[in-house]
């Protein structure tokens, strides 16, 4: 009996030859599938719908993937990847280390990394390790269990001589994905995994959506203006501030301490009156008012403190003294 490890150290390396052929999807939801890529320290990017049937060449870290109309998705040499997208006139060129084809086919197409398998997400078997037959070429079978947080186990069917992972399933769900013809060990020009015609580079795609964005904001915002007002709007908002941390305080009553409530925060500092010169060195707008004892001073970073504001702050901080300048 094959035991679980030889199959997923099998897996695990990629196939050992070339892989030519057409994968299908089929769900039973007949939803449509989006073609979207995901980048290393970067949320998916979705880049426009793909076709339920999609033609796989591989040959060791070499992939391409296209349309069975024979339009290109994705292509990487193992070291660049050229990624095509239905609303980009050109292809964006991007390091292959840092996008991943997530698309329709991506199951077969490409190769689970070494770290894939460690945890719980359908990387233990359920059961033994089965011998069947699949497009006429001997396969091992295996079930894999879910983690808790899916509901159920999937099917994965696994060329023997080569290692190629020729169908993945979801039996309670009705879907699969499965390479529908096949064929092995034929090896492929290089020129299949590259793209040799003019392309748009990362810099420039981000340039791009950048003034696309900066373009959208402004148009609604001259909208507002046209339609609503253009006058600057301004209003006064109470909020609490506590004191969060006193830096300093002596016996004369002197103390400097931090205001704090969420993302409001500023300075308010206290000292024995006199006519010298206070210096605080506080960026900010400081509001400085005096009692009959003592001198006081407070600030908001970014933010101004109004007439009304301060005459409220004053009365918490000292109700039975009058402000005397």
């Amino acid at each position: 009996m094959t035991r679980w490890i030889e199959v997923l150290v099998a897996m695990a390396e990629g196939p050992s030859e070339p892989v030519h052929g057409t994968v299908r999807t089929v769900d039973a939801d007949s939803k449509p599938e989006r073609v979207n890529f995901a980048y290393a320290g970067e949320p998916p990017m979705f880049v426009g719908l793909g076709a339920d049937d999609v033609r796989v060449w591989r040959d060791g870290s070499r992939t391409r993937i296209e349309t069975t109309a024979g339009e290109p998705l994705f292509i990487t040499d193992g070291t660049t990847a050229w990624r095509f997208e239905p609303d980009e006139e050109l292809p964006l060129r991007a390091d292959a280390r840092r996008v991943h084809y997530l698309g329709a086919g991506r199951e077969l197409a490409i190769t689970r990394p070494a770290s894939d398998w460690i945890g719980d997400d359908f990387t233990h078997p359920t059961g033994p390790v089965v011998d069947s037959e699949f497009l006429g070429r001997p396969c091992w079978e295996v079930e894999l269990a879910p983690p808790p947080r899916k509901p159920a186990p999937i099917q994965i069917v696994v060329d023997k001589a080569s290692g190629a992972v020729l169908q993945q399933r979801n039996d309670a769900a009705g879907w699969s994905v499965s390479y529908v013809d096949l064929a092995l060990g034929t090896p492929s020009g290089p020129e299949l995994f590259t793209w040799n015609g003019p392309v748009r580079t990362n810099a420039e795609a981000q340039r791009a959506m950048r003034a696309r964005q900066d373009a959208d904001r402004e148009s609604r915002l001259r909208w507002f203006a046209d339609h609503v007002t253009a006058s600057p709007l301004g209003i006064t908002v109470a909020v609490p501030i506590d004191v969060s941390w006193v830096h300093t305080h002596s016996d004369d009553g002197s103390f400097t301490a931090n205001l704090g409530n969420g993302s409001i925060s500023g300075m308010l500092a206290r000292r024995p009156r006199n006519d010298t010169a206070w210096d605080l060195n506080w960026s900010g707008q400081v509001r400085m008012w005096s009692t009959t004892d003592f001198d006081w001073a407070v600030m908001l970073y970014d933010l101004g403190i109004d007439d009304d504001s301060l005459v409220q702050l004053q009365a918490a901080l000292h109700p039975r003294e009058p402000v005397r300048r």
